[in-house]
């Protein structure tokens, strides 16, 4: 699973310094923190930065919804594309016979699918919890907010079959 944002080096060397620094609010600061997880391609760290800023309560700017969409978007990326990959290696080796190595092409999928189940339930959570219901009259934010409830459904759907897969296909339908 993603480490709890208390397990990060980036926190602990922000709660190494106490007090608001030039200024810096303590939205500010994780959205810096954020900004810096980002350029160091540590996504999952993104992610855990942007949902603590969305814990802070108070609306998102257009630029920290990007960067909310973003952060999970990435986090998530790798973790699909090695689901793909797995599968198609199992069918591969189930075709060959192999059935020891389709195993563990099988198993790594899993605990790939895990992963994007712990990350996608963590945006739905932020999403559904505090993001939609806090929008107010911002329609833009409304409708970004919508669609990527509907994009987080959709990829919890995409790798479930029968009832479940239905069911978090109907959810995304329903958000869209």
């Amino acid at each position: 699973g993603l480490p709890s944002a208390q397990a990060h080096p980036f926190r602990r060397c922000r709660r190494a310094h106490t007090g608001r620094r030039h200024g810096m609010t303590p939205q500010d600061e994780v959205v810096l923190m954020a900004r810096i997880a980002e350029g160091a391609e540590r996504y999952e760290d993104m992610a855990d930065f942007m949902k603590e800023r969305v814990d802070m309560g108070g609306s998102l700017s257009k630029e920290e919804r990007d960067m909310f969409s973003a952060a999970f978007k990435h986090a998530m990326s790798s973790r699909r594309n090695a689901t793909r990959i797995a599968k198609a290696i199992r069918i591969a080796k189930d075709q060959e016979g192999n059935r020891e190595q389709a195993e563990l092409a099988t198993n790594y999928r899993s605990k790939m699918e895990s992963q994007l189940r712990v990350i996608c339930e963590k945006a739905l959570a932020s999403l559904e919890q505090q993001l939609i219901p806090g929008v107010g009259g911002d329609p833009e934010a409304k409708v970004f907010y919508l669609k990527m409830r509907g994009d987080y459904y959709r990829y919890l759907s995409e790798n479930l079959e029968g009832d479940a897969r239905a069911e978090q296909a109907t959810k995304a339908a329903e958000a869209y």
